[in-house]
């Protein structure tokens, strides 16, 4: 069951205040603090950078009177003053009656921001903040939510990024959205020019753990970039990984993409898929879109080129690396287009 918002999300406040729209309290509620550190840098920007203001900040032990006299300050030295109190939860449940009284006639001048994991919605409180400003829905993003949100926030950089990506950046970095957002932005850097992000380029940056370079090999195959299938060999061979190993774990990848490929041409759905190959949340996307560009006549011939590559390395005497790199050239050659 979708959880029910209590207020409005972080990139509602941040529409509205790029709007000019700055309100007297700001009630950041949730468990994710990355969403209330991002929420109280949105408002800091606006208090400090466009109106010259000031920033105060507070724990949730400090006296009501001080932070209400720092609220209610001189203005005669700044426009706007923002008073921050961290850690509001014991805050709001000892004056929260003093806030609403407060809220009926605030400050002109000040900005009231309130940081608080949870507040109590049979309160006065709530319904008071958002008659005169405004709640941010701060809550903790489930796994099966994670993809969407990484979609959307490569999108706020004016970039895309592919389901087999997000995938890898949330198989390697988890449910941590500071360093999601981190890595995000590096990525973001690392492709300049180009619109969209894809596996190899999240592979190149973050690191080559075994999976990963499955993941970013099969996604290079699939949209035939030579160019990047041969890097990754090259980082690999650089690394000291052993070919053999390589062409055993790609037949294993291989082989699962076949079989998704079979029980989606027989009108099997993704959650069949999902069963049959357990995988599911966030690698499950990754996985169908790397299905959905082979055919199970592109995987057939594949998995027979990485048999005879298996044998060219056992026998011919050629350098490994030569027989690897014809193998991945040929197979981008064979690799069907979305």
């Amino acid at each position: 069951m979708a959880r029910k918002r209590t207020g409005d999300p972080v990139d509602r406040l941040e529409a509205s205040l790029a709007s000019g729209d700055l309100k007297p309290v700001y009630l950041l509620v949730g468990e994710e603090q990355f969403f209330r550190h991002r929420a109280r840098t949105l408002i800091h920007d606006v208090v400090v950078g466009r109106h010259g203001g000031t920033v105060s900040v507070f724990s949730g032990d400090d006296p009501l009177e001080t932070v209400l006299s720092e609220l209610h300050g001189d203005s005669l030295f700044t426009s706007r003053r923002m008073v921050e109190v961290m850690g509001a939860d014991g805050f709001l449940k000892q004056h929260g009656d003093a806030i609403v009284r407060y809220l009926e006639r605030p400050s002109a001048t000040g900005v009231l921001v309130l940081d608080a994991t949870k507040v109590d919605g049979r309160t006065r409180l709530p319904g008071q903040v958002r008659s005169v400003g405004m709640l941010v829905d701060c809550p903790r993003l489930d796994d099966a939510r994670l993809p969407r949100w990484v979609r959307t926030e490569v999108e706020r950089h004016g970039r895309k990024i592919s389901s087999s990506a997000v995938a890898l950046l949330l198989d390697e970095v988890g449910n941590n959205m500071f360093a999601l957002a981190t890595e995000i932005e590096k990525l973001v850097t690392y492709v300049g020019d180009r619109p969209g992000i894809e596996a190899t380029d999240v592979a190149s940056l973050t690191g080559h753990t075994r999976n990963w370079i499955i993941w970013a090999l099969t996604d290079a195959l699939g949209r035939r970039d030579k160019g990047a299938a041969l890097r990754i060999l090259e980082d690999l061979v650089r690394e000291g990984n052993q070919p053999e190993a390589l062409v055993g774990t790609l037949n294993w990848q291989i082989t699962r993409l076949w079989r998704g490929r079979t029980i989606l041409d027989a009108g099997g759905s993704q959650g069949d898929v999902a069963s049959a190959l357990r995988v599911g949340g966030k690698l499950l996307a990754g996985l169908v879109e790397q299905i959905g560009r082979f055919t199970q006549s592109d995987l057939a011939r594949v998995s027979r080129m990485l048999l005879e590559t298996d044998i060219l390395l056992k026998s011919s005497g050629l350098p490994s690396k030569t027989v690897l790199e014809r193998f991945l050239v040929q197979a981008c050659e064979v690799a069907a287009l979305v």
